[in-house]
């Protein structure tokens, strides 16, 4: 989910900007830390994020009308994020295949 940590963050800045919010120095630690926090729960299918998102714009102090508009683009960026995650989530089991079992790879 770090694609969509990613993406998050900056959709948080912008929104909290276009708003009129805001953003401190320490509220972007703070959603910084409650994101990466978030990413590890969230499940990795599409859509997962929303969830996330509307708990990170509810620690930032956006309003609750910036859901349907983060809804409506987080279609298109969340299309390229889970190509990423599922690709590292890809890359990172043929390493470990290739690591944890080279014995059954020569015995093919």
């Amino acid at each position: 989910m770090d694609a969509v940590s990613i993406v998050m963050s900056f959709m948080i800045v912008f929104f909290a900007n276009a708003c009129g919010v805001e953003v401190s120095f320490g509220m972007l630690a703070v959603v910084l830390l409650s994101n990466t926090l978030l990413s590890i729960g969230t499940p990795g299918v599409p859509g997962g994020a929303i969830a996330s998102f509307a708990a990170l714009a509810s620690i930032a102090g956006l309003p609750t009308g910036i859901m349907g508009v983060y809804i409506s683009v987080n279609t298109l960026c969340d299309m390229g994020a889970t190509c990423c995650n599922v690709l590292g989530d890809l890359a990172c089991s043929v390493a470990m295949e290739r690591t944890a079992h080279p014995a059954a790879r020569r015995a093919k």
